[in-house]
This record gives C-alpha cells, structure tokens and sequence, in this order.
C-alpha cells in the first residue's frame, strides 16, 4: 500500500516524504538493515554511473535557437546570394542524432526516467515537423541531407546504426527507441510505468498519426499482410552485425512512409511465440517475452483510434496485426454499427468497410435511410457499394443511384456555368442552338454564327477587369494573363491542393466534376442494365444543355473559360460530358439502326414467299429439295421485294404510254415481280411478269419486346430478363433520326422506277442493290 501511494505522488512531494520520514525512519533502524540499505544504494549508484544526462530543457533551448537562425537565414536568401541553410541543417541534424542515442541509452540500459525519454522523444518529433513547415522555398536541401544516426550502448559498442536519407526520416530512428523503451517498461518497470504506455501511445498517435503507432511494431509490408498476398519483403526492424561488432540498418529516400529496410537477423528462428516481429540481435530473452504484451497494447490503442475516427485503413491495418483477427473483426463492425449514422464521415467509411466485408443488408439499410449524408466527396465509398448490392438482386436500386449520382453532377456542372454564362437558359438563345444544330456544321457562315451564340450567353460584365489588375494598371504593372473578376485573386485553394484542412472547401468550390463523372459512368458499364441507363441519362443531359450536341459550340466555351485558373474545374467537366455526349451519341445512332434493321428482317420474312429460279420448276410444301431439278436462291443476299421489272433505256425516251406494272395474282400480301431473262432486255417493250407458285417462309425470329434488359450469366447459362425502367423503344422516339446521306445511286434508281436506296440495317434486312441492276 505504501508503495502504491509513493508511486502516485508527484516528484517534489515523493523527494519531500523521503527525506522527512524514510530517512529519520532509517536512521533509527538496527545496524544490520542500515548497512544492507546502504549496499543497495551503492549498487544502484555504480549501475547508474556515467549515465547520459538527458537535459530536455537545455536541449530546447539550443534547437530552438538554431530554428530561429534557420528563419532569418531563408529570409536573408532573398537578398543576398549566399545561405547557410545547408550547415544549419547539418547542425541540427547531428545535435538530435547523438541525443537519441543517450536517450536509447537511459532507457534501455539503465531503464529509468521512462518519462523524461519520452518527453525527448516527442521534442524531437516536433522538430522535424517544424523543419517541414519551415519556409525556405525548394527542400531538395532538407529531403536530400544524409544523417549517420550511430546508437552506442554504454561500452561503446555499435547497436544500431541508421544512414538516414533526409531529415524528416529521423522519425523512424525515434520509433526504433520508442519500442525498445516500451518493452524495458513491460519487463523491468513498475506498475505504474506499465500504466503509462496507452498515454504514451496516444501522444505518439496526436503527434505522427496512427500509422507511427502502427510502426512501432510491424512495418509497411506486414501491415498490409493477411487480406494481401506476401511479397517476401524482409522486415524493416531486422538487423545484421557490422564491421565493429554492432548492427547496422540503411533508410533509402523511398515513396512509402519511410519504412526502415535492413537485413534479416541470426536469431529469428526462435519459435517460443507465434509473432511476425523477428528478434534483433540485443533483445534479451526477457525483452523478447513481452514482445506479445506490446503488441496487445498497440491493438488496443489502435481500437481506442477506431472508436472516435475510424478509417477503412485502419481497420485493414487492425485485422492484419491482430492476433485473433475474428474476434477483432466482430469488435470493430459492432462499434462501426454504433456510429455509423453520426456524421457524415463516419457514414462513409461504414459504406467502404461493409462494401469490403459484403455486407450486403447493412448497406441497402443505410442507403435506404441515410442517403442524405452523403457528399460529392464520398462518391468513391459508393461506388463500391452501387457496385456490390448491383450483383445480389438490388439491380434496380444499384441504377437508380447511379442516374441520380450522374444527374446530379450534371446540374453541379451546369450551376457552375452559370456563373459565366448566364444566359443558356434563356428561350431565344435555347431556340438559337437548336437552329445552329439543325443547320448542320458545314452551313455557311457557321463559324460566326457559333461566336455570336456565345457572346450572347456570356454574363454581362465577365471580362472586366479584377480589383487587382485595375490597381495594378495605375502603378504601372503590366496585367496578368486569365486573371478575371471571378478569379481568386490570391488562388488559396491552390497553394496546398493536398492540404486536408482545406477539403470541405475544395468540395464546394472546388468540385472534381470530370473525376466524379467518369467514375460514375465506369461504374455504368460494369451494372447490369447500366448502358441503357447511361442513354437515358444522355437524353436528360442533350435536354438540358442542348448545346453539346454542336461540339464546336461547346468548344468554343472551353476556349473562353481555360485562361482562368479558378474555372479548370468547370472546364475539366464540361469537356467530360463533351466527351460522355460523343461516346452515347455514337450509341444511340447504332441502336436505332439495329432496331430498324431487326424490324425489317422480321417484318420481310414473316410475309414475302420465295421464288424459284426459272431453270426448273418450283417444289411442292414439305417436300426435300432435288438437286437436278431446281436451283437453290444464293445465300449470299436473302430474299428481298426487289425493284420493279427493269425497262429497257431506250423505251423511256419514247412517248408512248407505259401501262402500270401488273398485280400479283396468287399471295394476297404483295411480293416482288419474277425475275427477267436477260434476252428481254432487248425488246422495246416491257415483259409482262409471271405469277408465282412457291410458298411463303415461316417467320426467321420475333421483334424484341419491351420492358426489360436481357442478359445472360456466363457462369451458368442462363437468360435473365431485368425489369428496369428502361424502354430502348421510348428513349431512341425521343430524338429524330439523323439526316440521311443519298448516294449518286438515287438518281438512277429513281429513273429505273426503283425507291432511294436503304441505309445503314436496312440494306442487310433485304432491299434493292446494285446486284439487282445487273
């Protein structure tokens, strides 16, 4: 009991009860006690000499001093041609380089001042943040400055040596010390150093976020382990025996989070514990044994992270290190459960980690109920969701999101134009466009046609000049190039684009329309039903901007919108759905030309007989065909009505009357007249035609219904029909069909008394061709 009260006195009040009452209490002690006490404290001051004397507040005091004189150095750079940057850095690098070595030192050879080391550690994590945000210009200096880190124990032999590639790196050095303290904490400190560790933990996550935490005990290939395949990376924490008996480690300059790598260890094959953290070289056997209580200690801190900001990092990052994952797993979706309706952010990543987990009921509840704290922003978390209840019959409710997510940025996208071109809406300027359409784009007098459209949409007053430039015009300053009225003058958003105290602002006036639009229509192609959803949101979108189906007029507002800075966002989206518009248009045209044909080829094979070759013979119904009697129709062009009998050329220059072209007598639908011998060409007048005895044809197929999506699955064989309000019939009535292109061919078949040739299915379903001419 006394013990625990000492343990919780503050320092001043513990020295205070030493001396005022163990010492007396001592004093009248038996001779026997008084010497063994003495021996005691004898042994601890000769374990303790020579100890590293930590000095936090001195060492403060010089950094603090050589910051300063690394501000005035940047600020003198501006004037003068030289700088000392380079050697202030290099000072500070080496005055904190040997410092964490005595601090390694304190704490794990000597294990005391557990919480003065840390309070080192974290000064120490804070000057290398304050040289990030230092505002010295380029920092190729401070990303290319190389740090020997040497950690000596008190023999002074070489333990670890680190060759640090830039200066923000050393952070992986006070990791290194961080964890080594941990475990001296576990296995030789008290209860009360014991207690410390979450606080500890958590001032390490406040400091360098929760991935340091993580860190400290596994490194970046381990921590995307278990849901991964291996890459066979050797681990970041493992060392090798250097020349002079200690162990060295190398940090490369890598695009990670600068993650240490080094070579495996002599001693990693011991199987005590099932752990992925190898033994170093100067683990003791008891230092290695509560390996497994540091690593209960970073989950739960983890856990603690989880239930105030989760993240789906971190939950990945959770399961990997876990050490019952299964358990974890149902801990961490009954807190997820708990919050996930609490704001917005949480709502998002409760989307990401149930589309990971395929929980399947839970998203369509939470989109079903919660839809309105969704953002622009969240459109990735979902996507992954759209996308996962798409394939587990919600395939109606998977296209309803993805038209309502495209539709709206269809409309952010257009507000955002009005801001330069309010006049689109406007009757006239609506009836211009459509009238610029119509006219087609090689119409004389296009081009200005198309510039005086737009003049005529353009906000009155946009192109005046900004505040800024008109003051600079009266100091003699030459304007600068795109800087408009609606332009931020000082480009905010722009200074930092990464900066994530600035995305709420960057989503509102900074939008990522073309991303979020090409996700979405991505996320269309791989949904069953979703490319006719994607015509459907086409006729929505040519009905509100009837302008993009004129691309140079569309062109043309990208040409006035791109000089200024702050519009590349309305630019970058208004050239997406450009592009989106070109792609359904090309669509859309080929649908109707397969509908069209489909039509036809069943319309002409449910009605039209075929005709025998007047060689032989026609055969009876149900009877085999002879091969010595008649002679079967080529199968290289399909029946067809065919044109009228062909006249002689020479009888349509005459003026004698032509009589109408005779009736067939037996089929009561009309069919095509017989075919002509060649020989009756020569005549000057028509051959009257023969009347037909073959039987019609049985119908090749049925016309397609509407009201559903056929679609088959690969896996197993089988047509599925997807009853979604989709009608290809409705959307491809809703747009008149482009203008068709005669051919010279029309002429001649107009003089032979033949109709205007078919184009595009029509031709194949079975109409007149050149071959009929022949």
């Amino acid at each position: 009991r006394f013990a625990a009260i000492l343990d919780s006195l503050p320092r001043d009040a513990r020295q205070t009860l030493v001396y005022q009452q163990l010492i007396p209490l001592l004093n009248n002690a038996p001779k026997s006690k008084i010497k063994k006490a003495l021996n005691a404290a004898a042994r601890l001051q000769k374990r303790h000499a020579g100890m590293p004397d930590l000095d936090l507040r001195g060492k403060k005091l010089e950094i603090t001093n050589m910051l300063k004189e690394l501000n005035k150095d940047t600020k003198r750079a501006y004037v003068m041609d030289t700088s000392n940057l380079v050697e202030l850095l290099n000072e500070i690098a080496d005055s904190l380089a040997v410092w964490m070595s005595d601090v390694w030192v304190v704490v794990y050879e000597h294990n005391v001042d557990f919480d003065l080391a840390h309070d080192c550690l974290l000064f120490v994590s804070s000057t290398l943040d304050q040289l990030e945000n230092v505002r010295m210009g380029c920092k190729c200096a401070l990303d290319s400055l190389y740090i020997p880190v040497t950690i000596r124990n008190r023999k002074g032999r070489v333990v670890k040596r680190f060759d640090v590639n830039g200066a923000t790196h050393l952070e992986d050095v006070t990791l290194f010390i961080w964890r080594d303290m941990f475990l001296s904490m576990l296995a030789y400190g008290s209860q009360r150093h014991k207690d410390l560790i979450p606080r500890m933990l958590g001032d390490i996550e406040d400091i360098m976020s929760w991935k340091a935490v993580v860190r400290l005990m596994f490194n970046k290939s381990q921590v995307d382990a278990k849901r991964q395949t291996q890459s066979g990376k050797e681990s970041d924490w493992e060392d090798v025996d250097s020349e002079d008996g200690g162990e060295s480690l190398s940090l490369e300059d890598q695009s990670d989070s600068g993650a240490i790598s080094s070579l495996l260890s002599d001693d990693d094959d011991n199987d005590e514990l099932d752990l992925d953290v190898p033994r170093l070289r100067h683990w003791s056997d008891i230092i290695f044994g509560h390996v497994h209580l540091l690593q209960r200690h970073i989950e739960d801190a983890l856990v603690a992270i989880f239930e105030t900001t989760p993240s789906l990092t971190l939950y990945s990052a959770l399961l990997s290190i876990a050490q019952d994952p299964q358990t974890l797993e149902e801990r961490l979706l009954f807190l997820l459960k708990a919050m996930a309706t609490a704001c917005s952010d949480t709502y998002a990543v409760a989307l990401e980690i149930y589309s990971l987990e395929h929980k399947v009921d839970r998203i369509v509840d939470l989109l079903g109920s919660y839809s309105y704290l969704l953002r622009p922003r969240d459109a990735a978390a979902l996507q992954a969701a759209t996308k996962l209840i798409s394939h587990h019959s919600h395939a109606r409710r998977a296209l309803q999101i993805l038209e309502a997510e495209l539709l709206d940025t269809i409309r952010m996208t257009h507000r955002a134009l009005l801001q330069s071109f309010s006049q689109l809406d406007t009757s006239a300027n609506r009836a211009e466009i459509l009238q610029i359409h119509k006219n087609g784009s090689r119409a004389p007098g296009r081009r200005n046609r198309v510039e005086a459209w737009v003049d005529a949409v353009t906000t009155p007053g946009a192109d005046q000049p900004n505040p800024m430039m008109f003051a600079a015009m009266f100091m003699g300053i030459a304007p600068l190039p795109g800087l408009h009225s609606d332009d931020d003058p000082y480009t905010y958003l722009d200074l930092d684009p990464h900066d994530p105290d600035l995305e709420d602002l960057r989503s509102e006036y900074r939008p990522s329309l073309k991303k979020r639009f090409e996700s979405w229509t991505d996320v269309g192609l791989t949904l069953m039903g979703g490319p006719e959803m994607l015509l459907v949101v086409y006729r929505k979108l040519i009905e509100k901007m009837p302008f993009l189906r004129a691309p140079d007029v569309t062109e043309e507002m990208i040409a006035r919108l791109q000089d200024r800075r702050s519009k590349a966002y309305v630019v970058e989206g208004l050239d997406a759905l450009l592009a989106f518009a070109k792609v359904q248009r090309r669509k859309w045209y080929a649908a109707k030309a397969e509908k069209s044909g489909n039509a036809a080829s069943s319309s002409s094979s449910a009605q039209l007989p075929t005709y025998a070759s007047p060689a032989g013979p026609s055969r009876p119904p149900n009877m085999p065909p002879s091969s010595t009697t008649s002679t079967p129709v080529s199968p290289l062009r399909p029946d067809s009505p065919g044109p009228p009998p062909l006249v002689p050329v020479s009888s349509l220059t005459d003026n004698k009357p032509r009589p109408p072209p005779p009736v067939p007598a037996s089929p009561p639908s009309p069919g095509p007249p017989p075919l002509i011998p060649a020989s009756s060409l020569a005549t000057s007048q028509p051959t009257p035609p023969q009347a037909s005895t073959s039987q019609p044809l049985a119908p090749l197929a049925q016309p397609p219904q509407p009201g559903g999506v056929a679609w088959t699955n690969t896996n197993t064989g089988v047509d599925i029909t997807l009853p979604i309000v989709v009608e290809l019939d409705a959307i491809l009535a809703a747009t008149p069909p482009p203008p068709e292109d005669h051919t010279p061919l029309t002429l001649l078949n107009l003089l032979i008394g033949g109709g205007p040739p078919p184009v595009g299915g029509g031709a194949q379903a079975g109409s007149s061709s050149i071959d009929d001419v022949d």
